[in-house]
């Protein structure tokens, strides 16, 4: 289509929606809100494809003998939890009410805060008794656990429903 024709499509268009009044936005609009009912689905499959990704990088992370493939590793895991991390904040912003978003954002802090040292703490015991390597399998264990629990309780149904409830709020 030439650069006069689309042109003019693009005015007729235009003309025929001024026509339609407000219900010319339905279909300008339906892409964009199948775009969000599809990114809804993929926020439960990306949690658990990051979960499994901490859990298999863990594991390569305990048979690894390079450094620069355990640097990478650690830079895919890492990459793993920020993408994430995004998608966990906002859903639980998007599902938490307003007014108690300070306490429930503080309390999430609380815990995950609190859990580092606890961690920490275990993995450095582990490492001594078992060595790094059984330190690494325990963190795989445990993103593994993780990746199992998610499945059974982040369902698309769950964030298709905070979805929901956050558009006839807003």
């Amino acid at each position: 289509m030439s650069g006069v024709s689309a042109t003019a499509a693009r005015s007729a268009d235009s003309d025929r929606r001024n026509e339609l009044g407000p219900r010319a936005g339905l279909p300008v609009s339906s892409p964009a809100s199948q775009g969000c009912r599809s990114s809804v689905a993929r926020s439960a499959l990306t949690i658990r494809l990051t979960l499994l990704g901490n859990c298999l990088g863990s594991a390569l992370l305990a048979v690894t003998s390079t450094a620069w493939m355990a640097y990478a590793i650690v830079v895919l895991i890492d990459c793993a939890v920020m993408i994430r991390n995004v998608i966990q904040v906002s859903l639980r912003q998007s599902g938490t009410p307003d007014e108690l978003l300070g306490r429930v954002s503080g309390a999430h802090r609380l815990v995950t805060y609190g859990a580092i040292p606890l961690g920490a703490m275990l993995g450095g015991a582990v490492a001594s008794a078992g060595g790094l390597r059984a330190a690494m399998v325990l963190a795989s264990a445990i993103f593994g656990a993780l990746a199992i629990f998610a499945t059974c309780t982040i369902t698309r149904a769950r964030i298709a429903a905070i979805a929901a409830d956050t558009t006839t709020h807003s």
